[in-house]
């Protein structure tokens, strides 16, 4: 082999590689429209306007980068389900993404939805791992980050999970009465 090929054959590996990085680092489980869709049961939504969300500390505990509530109306006009969209970075590199949907009435944990698993170095999360949230209220969120069953190989997704609904459930409580 010469040495023009050699390097044009040392680029191209290299090119490759990196693409292959690149894609094995990103998976978009399930599109954000579609999991608040599903979470609420409807495509009529509506959104509430907050900023930092309730119960996170921004001098102290890590709050997402991306937040956002959104909710369905009844009748009567009051919220019966309550969907919390949010996106986390995990040591400046990992991004997730997570709808949690909550009962509107008793702030508890009814399913989460994978919208985002953007991370080099972590397997995706199976959607199985997501029910062990399921059911979890106010009374749980002091425990629920230390006592969330990890992955291996995704231990800091697992840990963004159980924050992420942490926080859906501390801004639903909030919420109670309000939407």
């Amino acid at each position: 082999m010469t040495l023009k090929k050699s390097h044009r054959f040392v680029s191209i590996l290299a090119l490759v590689l990196m693409l292959e990085s690149g894609m094995a680092g990103a998976v978009e489980l399930e599109k954000k429209g579609a999991a608040l869709a599903a979470v609420l049961g409807t495509t009529k939504v509506f959104q509430y306007k907050t900023g930092i969300p309730a119960g996170a500390d921004p001098k102290g505990e890590m709050v997402p980068a991306e937040y956002g509530v959104f909710y369905d109306k009844d009748a009567s006009g009051k919220a019966t389900k309550i969907a919390v969209a949010q996106t986390w970075i995990w040591e400046k590199q990992c991004r997730h993404g997570w709808v949690v949907g909550l009962d509107a009435k008793t702030s508890k944990v009814q399913t989460v939805h994978f919208t985002e698993m953007q991370c080099p170095h972590a397997e995706p999360v199976k959607g199985s791992f997501n029910d062990q949230f399921v059911g979890k209220g106010p009374a749980d969120v002091q425990t629920l980050v230390e006592k969330v069953d990890t992955v291996a190989k995704a231990t800091g997704s697992a840990i963004l999970a159980a924050k992420a609904v942490k926080v859906a459930i501390q801004q639903a409580s909030a919420l109670q009465g309000k939407i």
